[in-house]
């Protein structure tokens, strides 16, 4: 993936990931190589992209760094550590996992979900994406953007 706009030079080599902007909504991506292209762009390898037919699918895709984990977020969704334990269901996938840890990347918030068979997958909490969440029932209802469970099998 070709990045040339809004990474800093000084950044770029601290990156573990970046979210691509999919239909509206940050989706991770783990960076598995950078490679210099010219003094202000970068080819960066994902984890999840192995084919050059793949990647040229996310050509133009809007790309935003991870800025540090914000305290600030933390205080202001205090809520959102009562959800740790609570199954997530997707409305396509069905049980997905629970959710191990709220992760707190600057504005982006995220699920961390341990699946049943150990993977970690990273949902954006965005009102587009959950649905419903349950307290008696301790599950949270997500309706996942197409293509996200996909990076995670």
């Amino acid at each position: 993936m070709l990045i040339s706009e809004n990474l800093l030079e000084d950044y770029v080599e601290e990156l573990e990931q970046v979210f691509l902007m999919i239909e509206g909504i940050p989706v991770p991506f783990f960076i598995s190589s950078i490679e210099w292209h010219s003094d202000k762009s970068v080819i960066i390898g994902f984890d999840e992209i192995s084919d050059e037919m793949t990647a040229a699918s996310y050509v133009g895709t809007e790309v935003q760094y991870v800025p540090p984990v914000s305290e600030i977020s933390r205080e202001a969704d205090p809520d959102l550590e009562d959800l740790i334990g609570y199954q997530v269901k997707d409305a396509q996938h069905g049980v997905i996992g629970k959710i191990s840890e709220i992760l707190y990347y600057g504005e982006n918030v995220l699920f961390s979900i341990e699946s049943p068979d150990g993977k970690e997958i990273l949902v954006p909490v965005h009102e587009d994406i959950i649905e419903m969440i349950d307290e008696k029932s301790s599950i949270v209802q997500i309706n996942a953007p197409e293509g996200l469970m996909d990076l995670f099998s």
